[in-house]
């Protein structure tokens, strides 16, 4: 009976501590933003940004990791990632070791409600993988194409074509997306070349029924809605190429 009190009382005393981080992360937040005098709307993206990503818990996920063993964390990552990754027409049927390759790749990003992801037009140079959230998809035109949620992918043409991506993509709930980078895949296959080729030529067809796929539609679909910001749109881009350059 003690020994499960003692217990007991070691997750609140975690938990409690988890909440004292967070209020704490709160308060030098708004101290800072108060300083810097930041507009209204910012703020509220900002603390809508940080209740999504830290769900009101605190902790470093490298410090966690750093104490497991290279077993164990290998296995976290494919609990999390493998079943998206394996979703692509790319990746399907990979052997587990270049799976494990591009899992291990893999890096988490959040978005708000109406951030651009990708921009049609801009060169692209990473994939993207919905672990949660929902987005949709424009033609270069405005054009609603469709709406993707978890479990779903887009821009996976970018790891081995470079050309400007075709569509624009923009989160439409908060998301949190697991991106690949083009340098990261191409290292990640690079001892399997067979397998790069195999993925380009899949690549190539995807782009040409993509083009197909808009043209015939274009007729019945939405309008996207107007971009407020476009200065954002373009630093986003941009930081989007200067990141990933490959």
């Amino acid at each position: 009976m003690f020994l499960l009190s003692a217990k007991t009382m070691q997750v609140f005393q975690k938990r409690s501590s988890s909440r004292n981080k967070y209020n704490n992360l709160l308060e030098e937040i708004g101290e800072y933003m108060k300083y810097k005098e930041l507009p209204n709307r910012l703020k509220d993206k900002i603390f809508r940004y940080v209740d999504f990503k830290f769900q009101k818990h605190i902790f470093r996920e490298e410090d966690v990791l750093n104490n497991l063993s290279s077993v164990l964390k290998q296995d976290i990552l494919l609990q999390r990632c493998q079943r998206m990754v394996e979703k692509v027409d790319f990746f399907r049927d990979l052997p587990t070791s270049v799976m494990l390759r591009i899992v291990t790749k893999l890096r988490s990003e959040i978005f708000l409600p109406s951030d651009v992801i990708v921009l049609a037009g801009y060169a692209g140079h990473a994939m993207y993988f919905i672990y949660m959230g929902t987005v949709a998809v424009y033609t270069g035109n405005g054009k609603e194409i469709c709406h993707l949620e978890d479990g779903s992918h887009f821009g996976e043409i970018a790891l081995v074509i470079n050309e400007p991506r075709v569509a624009t993509v923009i989160a439409v709930k908060e998301c949190e997306l697991f991106k690949l980078s083009r340098r990261d895949f191409q290292e990640a296959i690079e001892p399997f070349p067979e397998l790069n080729k195999k993925i380009r030529r899949l690549a190539m067809a995807r782009l040409e029924n993509t083009l197909q796929m808009m043209s015939d539609n274009k007729e019945s679909m939405q309008t996207m809605p107007e971009v407020k910001d476009e200065k954002k749109v373009r630093i986003e881009s941009d930081a989007e190429d200067d990141e990933d350059e490959y």
